[in-house]
Order: C-alpha cells, then structure tokens, then sequence
C-alpha cells in the first residue's frame, strides 16, 4: 500500500516544480490578470463587487488551470479572498458549509476509509473477478464488476482507483505481461473504466457529484434525494460503462490469450476468513445503503444518515474506526468542495450567473438533442484545461441556471454536462487517469485509441439511450 499511497501524492501534488520560464509565465498570468480586472473603473453595472468577483474568481481559474496551488488550497482561499474584497458577507461565503454537501463527502470519505482499512473492499473487487472469469476480456469484465460494485459504496475515487491499480499491476506482473504491451494497457486501462464509468451513477459515486447538485440545488433551491439521483443515472450507468468496456475491447486486443484466475483466487486466499471488522462494516454498509435507497420514503437527508453514520464508525467496540485514521481520511478535500461552491451562490448575487445565462440561451435553443450535444460538447472540450472538480464548480451553476431560461429541467442538462467533463484524451487532465498511467504498464497510445473513440461513443450513447431515459423519467 505504501507504493499506491507514494504514487497518489505524486500526482496529487503537481505544485512542486522548480521556478522555470514556463511556470514564471503561468504565476504572471495567475496574478497580473486578476490584478488588471481589478483596476477596470467601476459603472453602475460592472460595480466594484462584481468586478472584484471576476479578479478573484479569474485567480481561481487560471490557478485551477495551470496547476500552480492546490486544488484544495484554491478552494479554503475563495470565500476569504470574497470576503475580505467586498464581494461577498462571511455568511454568504461560507453559506455551503450550511448545506448538507460538505457532510455527503465527509460521509463518503468515512465509508472509503472503513473500506480500505478493513479489507472489505479488496475481498469484493476479487471475488468479482473470480466470479466472471480469468480471461482477457473476463479479467476486464470482471473489474468492471467490481467497479459497479462499489460505485454507491466508496464515495472517494482515489480510495477506488488505489484498489484496482493493485489489482491491474497484480495481474500483469504475476502473468509477465510486458510493460507497453497491448495486454498490459488493456488491463490498466480496465482498471480506470471500472472507477470512472460507474462513478456517475449515483449521488455518493465521487465527490464532484454531491457537489455538482449542491449548485443545482442553490439555483433550484432543492437538493435532490440519493434515490432520485439513482433513478435518474444508475441504469444507464451501467449501460455506459459497458459500452466503454467494449471500446477497450475492439482497440486494445492482447498479443496472446491469458488466464489471471490463478492470481487473483491466491490473492483472494491470502485475504483469510472474513475478520469481525470486515463483518461489521459489510453490516454498516448494508444499513447504509437501504437507508440511503429509501430515503425518498423515511425523508432522513442523505447527509444526517451519513455523518450520523461516520460517527458510529468510530465508536470503541461498534465502529471499526480508530481516532488517529480520522487525520488521514483526507478532510482537506471538504473545504475544496465548500470553498468552491461559494463561486455559484455568489456569482448568482451579483447577477453574473444570469449574465451568461443569458448570453448562452439564443446558443443552445433548437432541438433537444442540438441543446444537449452543445452542453456534452462544452464539457469535452472544457477538460482539456479544468480538472473535473474545477469544471463542476465553475460551471454548474451556469449550465443550471441556462438550463431554467430555457424552459428545460436543470438535472438533465447538468448530468449532459457531467458526461462531457468524464471524457478525458492525455493522461494529466485527470489525477485518477495520470495515477493509473504513472505504473508505467500503459502507453499514451493505447490511452488514445481507447479514449478518443470513446468520446463519440458517449455522444451516440447520450442521443439514444440518456435523452429518451430522462423523458421516461419524466425530466424532459
């Protein structure tokens, strides 16, 4: 574990480069534009606020952008720096901190953790592999398996992408398949699919999701419930991750057939007989769940049942949490997804949200599917220079906000949206997909035949199968 835990501070920390040209040029730009906005005479509608809003928000973005802080860094920055330049009051900078948001993703990280620590999650992503087969294509099914999995079960995609880039690495080193080869791309990039594609099909399935509907809620003024969510993405969840399982399966085909059975049923044994932890917390996660399922019924918010939860976790003899794992739970992510959610709720005051709302609307009108093509398109090409959580929090809003003047449902055009930004080409615009390259077994060519094509297949995917689902579910 301590090689996955190296590797994941390795790409969660790329703001330690040494000063050269290019990052002078980058921290220039990070700096002297919000300095220059800043200066731009104030009129009666671009007042000092709204101007001051757009310096520091510019900051955010170009820092986000270029990498120069870290993401979280940016995040617990915002709502001071909006405070502390007359945008925004204390209360309404740190109004996200009053929604159930925060406590979703402390809930999340909490289950992660129980996960991990206990063994559980490793003893199902086996046994879903021993369960459909040893095979090339039935390693990488069963991966995917086990990524549907635990998709509701471990909020944290980190904590997930550590697990099976265990299990990918397991497989190609016990089988010899040679670092490059197609048969060792494949397998790591099987491993990626069953994180990133079933991440979207539940409300607690990433961090960047309870965010994304805390924004929406703060337009709608209603938070969706995890069973509506569901309804709404977890069948054709299921659909797109196959469907980009089968991409990897017409691009990447092995130089000769394997069988991993043999690896993975000796990992499998060396896990023992299930210890009363992993009992306990296959318990706990199975309250949790129906509790969570059945909310639209006991009206419990999802974020009471699982901070109520994470607290159970670490009571002596009941939970299977100790008090020094709370340190490592990594809580700073908490004041990410707070401080970035003050950019909507702020931007919507000022009257910016509905500025470019506005100036999107004549944009996106035409057929439905010309509105949520032009959304995914955004979103695709908005990744090559957001990560997925800058994305969710810089734009959310809008596309809600957009969304509503168009007489359309803001869940769906929002969920459009979602799509567009998990559609990744090169490796660093995403840290779960950089983590997973970084083992050395993939090469950016076999990103690039399985992930291009894959944009397109969403595309189609999105026009035929998304769309007409969302209607039946009465969004549309």
């Amino acid at each position: 574990m301590s090689e996955v835990q190296g590797k994941t501070a390795a790409v969660d920390s790329p703001c330690t480069n040494k000063m050269t040209p290019k990052l002078w040029c980058q921290w220039l730009i990070a700096i002297g534009l919000p300095i220059a906005i800043a200066m731009i005479p104030p009129t009666p509608v671009y007042t000092k606020p709204v101007i001051n809003f757009f310096a520091v928000t510019t900051w955010a973005v170009f820092s986000w952008i270029f990498g120069i802080i870290p993401e979280v860094v940016v995040g617990f920055l915002l709502p001071p720096l909006y405070i502390v330049f007359g945008v925004a009051t204390a209360k309404e900078a740190f109004s996200p901190w009053l929604t159930n948001v925060p406590w979703i993703s402390f809930g999340g990280l909490a289950l992660s953790a129980m996960m991990m620590s206990t063994g559980l999650a490793k003893r199902i992503a086996y046994w879903a592999i021993l369960v459909v087969g040893g095979t090339y294509k039935k390693t990488l099914a069963g991966l995917l398996f086990g990524g549907l999995i635990m998709a509701p079960l471990i909020p944290s995609i980190m904590g997930k992408i550590a697990i099976f880039a265990l299990l990918g690495v397991a497989v190609c080193q016990a089988l010899n398949l040679e670092p490059g080869s197609r048969a060792a791309s494949g397998v790591m990039m099987g491993a990626f699919l069953a994180v990133a594609g079933p991440k979207l099909s539940y409300l607690t399935g990433s961090g960047d999701t309870p965010l994304a509907m805390g924004l929406v809620a703060k337009v709608t003024g209603t938070m969706i419930t995890w069973g509506e969510f569901a309804l709404h993405n977890a069948v054709i969840g299921i659909v797109y991750s196959i469907l980009a399982l089968l991409v990897l399966y017409a691009t990447l085909k092995p130089e000769k057939e394997f069988d991993s059975l043999d690896v993975i049923r000796g990992r499998y044994r060396e896990l023992g007989p299930m210890s009363a932890d992993e009992k306990k917390a296959a318990v706990i996660l199975t309250v949790t769940l129906a509790l969570l399922v059945t909310d639209f019924w006991h009206k419990v918010d999802i974020g009471w049942i699982l901070i109520i939860v994470s607290g159970i976790l670490f009571i002596p003899r009941i939970g299977v949490l100790k008090p020094d794992q709370l340190g490592k739970m990594g809580l700073p992510m908490l004041f990410f997804i707070s401080g970035a959610m003050a950019i909507g709720p702020i931007a919507a005051k000022a009257g910016v949200v509905k500025a470019v709302a506005g100036v999107l609307v004549p944009l996106l009108k035409g057929s439905t599917v010309y509105t949520f093509m032009s959304v995914y398109v955004f979103g695709v090409l908005l990744k090559f220079f957001l990560t997925p959580l800058a994305a969710t929090a810089m734009f959310v809003s809008t596309v809600a906000e957009t969304a509503i003047q168009l007489g359309i449902h803001p869940y769906p055009l929002v969920y459009m949206f979602k799509y567009g930004i998990d559609q990744y080409i090169f490796p660093y615009e995403y840290a779960v997909l950089l983590y997973i390259y970084s083992f050395g077994y993939m090469t950016l060519g076999a990103v690039l035949k399985v992930m291009i094509p894959r944009i397109f297949v969403t595309a189609i995917f999105l026009a035929l199968i998304a769309i007409p689902w969302w209607k039946l579910c009465g969004l549309l």
